[in-house]
């Protein structure tokens, strides 16, 4: 879309909000919290700005800001600071950004994805970049429950895909079936004969884990296996080498000889530990390990 086309419809959105066009600019813009523009107002424009199809000129946008390339689209991949900042987190994302790129190159889309690290609940202090123009649409990933609220309660100039969460049809998703992972990975215990089982390093704020949890302790009652409430170790409690909850979960004579492993660090951990302690796997501890490599 040309600057004139762009300038004509914003014209046309202003009038049919009965505002300015500088209002309506703000608001496509994304500030218009911080020029104190209401929000009803702001959600008359974005609704009128979606039912005439408004496309932001992020080429136009961009050269104005200093910033010149060829992409036709520019994707914001809203991804979790804390998995970036472990030792080994850069890697699944640099994949994930690569899968994207190659899908966007075999159908011929002309996609730029920039990064836009956050940290889980803190979502919303990212709030005027879901509203800028700057970037085409958003993929965000490792969205808490606080996240999905601000998420539930706005809404957006932007197309937004929500990774791994329900939204109730209001953003577009992509899902994994974690309550069936978590059933799946019991079924593979009991099939190899254990009957005790364990899960370490889960994290109460990724509904992610709680459901792989959920799933692999009903799997637990379903084939007959014992998980114990103290066998469901969080994730701070089991990431350090100085923690001994591993070592004292794994080499009691009755204790679990089967674990579902939900990240890295707590692996390397239970690895470790079994070195130390002469434990082999899976002949003594058979673990699934389900984390970001």
């Amino acid at each position: 879309m040309s600057t004139k086309n762009q300038a004509v419809q914003i014209r046309e959105i202003a009038k049919a909000a009965g505002v300015s066009s500088s209002t309506v600019s703000i608001v496509l813009n994304g500030r218009g919290d911080q020029l104190r523009i209401a929000k009803a107002t702001q959600q008359r424009v974005r609704d009128i700005a979606e039912q005439m199809n408004y496309m932001p000129n992020i080429t136009a946008k961009r050269l104005r800001s200093g910033v010149s390339d060829e992409a036709g689209y520019v994707i914001a991949l809203f991804t979790n600071l804390e998995v970036l900042q472990m030792n080994t987190g850069a890697a699944p994302t640099s994949r994930m950004i690569a899968r994207f790129v190659l899908a966007a190159r075999e159908r011929n889309i002309h996609a730029e994805f920039v990064l836009q690290p956050y940290y889980p609940g803190e979502l919303s202090k990212l709030h005027s970049k879901l509203n800028g123009n700057m970037c085409s649409g958003a993929i965000i990933t490792s969205a808490s429950d606080d996240d999905m609220a601000f998420l539930t309660n706005n809404t957006f100039s932007m197309p937004i895909i929500v990774m791994n969460r329900n939204t109730n049809w209001k953003y577009m998703t992509v899902q994994i079936n974690d309550y069936e992972a978590g059933m799946k990975c019991a079924e593979v215990f009991s099939q190899n004969g254990h009957s005790r089982a364990a899960v370490i390093g889960g994290r109460a704020s990724s509904l992610a884990t709680r459901l792989r949890t959920l799933g692999f302790q009903d799997g637990c009652r379903k084939y007959g296996m014992e998980i114990r409430p103290e066998w469901i170790v969080e994730r701070g409690e089991c990431e350090t080498p100085e923690s001994r909850t591993i070592e004292k979960l794994i080499t009691p004579k009755d204790g679990p000889t089967a674990l579902v492993v939900m990240n890295d660090r707590a692996l390397m951990n239970l690895l470790d530990t079994c070195r130390r302690k002469g434990l082999n796997a899976p002949q003594d501890l058979e673990y699934i390990a389900y984390g970001t490599n």
